[in-house]
């Protein structure tokens, strides 16, 4: 939305392309404000097609699988973009934001101390949207998409001290309901950002990128597919 780049989630990536043995594609979107909602969105979906028409060029094969993956706001494209892009394997949503009405519990339990604030969250979307009515767009909160039987695989992760906990348990039950294998992985003791601070979450981020690699291998493996494209 507003922050990050490929930058700052290079180490990352490259950890979970070492751990997973698969091609990791890191990409930036134009950030707000300069460049407000949908830009975020539009780019995730380009690049997203882009990735899945030069699996070749990237060094992947005809039958390299696509996974999407992305932390924060970055899930939340992450999220959005499977709902529009056909054709992706499965994703991993690290803490999104799939609902800007912060109306679950766990804004009230970790709305205020936790890194990621209410009042923070507020700056953000006042950054990212132009109006109150595009948070009601599906792709600024794909909780509100009609439809969810189309979705791949999905792996969560999430912080158990987090005001964006819930919104993963909520999209979570959506697949359940609609039939797409999905699980979650709660890091207990971890805020907000952990994912991509491992120097400061060690064993956090032990855990996490453990259950991703497990996860992004198991897809492989099921369709015999020796690795993976994310």
């Amino acid at each position: 939305m507003v922050v990050c780049s490929r930058q700052t989630h290079d180490i990352m990536c490259k950890r979970i392309s070492s751990e997973a043995n698969c091609i990791i594609v890191n990409v930036e979107y134009r950030l707000a404000p300069e460049h407000k909602f949908p830009a975020g969105p539009d780019d995730a979906e380009c690049v997203t097609k882009w990735v899945l028409q030069h699996k070749l060029s990237l060094g992947g094969s005809k039958s390299s699988l696509v996974g999407i993956a992305g932390d924060s706001a970055g899930a939340t494209l992450a999220a959005s973009v499977c709902h529009n892009i056909p054709g992706i394997a499965f994703q991993v949503l690290i803490y999104p934001s799939v609902n800007k009405q912060p109306t679950l519990p766990s804004y009230r339990l970790f709305g205020y101390g936790y890194v990621l604030t209410l009042p923070v969250m507020a700056w953000f979307n006042d950054k990212y949207f132009s109006n109150n009515l595009e948070t009601l767009d599906p792709r600024a909160s794909p909780l509100l998409y009609e439809w969810f039987d189309h979705l791949p695989p999905t792996l969560f992760i999430v912080a158990s001290h987090d005001p964006l906990r819930d919104d993963s348990f909520e999209y979570a039950k959506k697949l359940t309901s609609a039939g797409v294998p999905n699980e979650t992985l709660v890091v207990e003791g971890a805020l907000h950002s952990f994912f991509s601070l491992p120097g400061h979450f060690k064993l956090c981020c032990d855990e996490a990128y453990s259950r991703m690699t497990t996860f992004i291998k198991r897809q492989a493996k099921t369709r015999g597919i020796p690795s993976a494209s994310l």
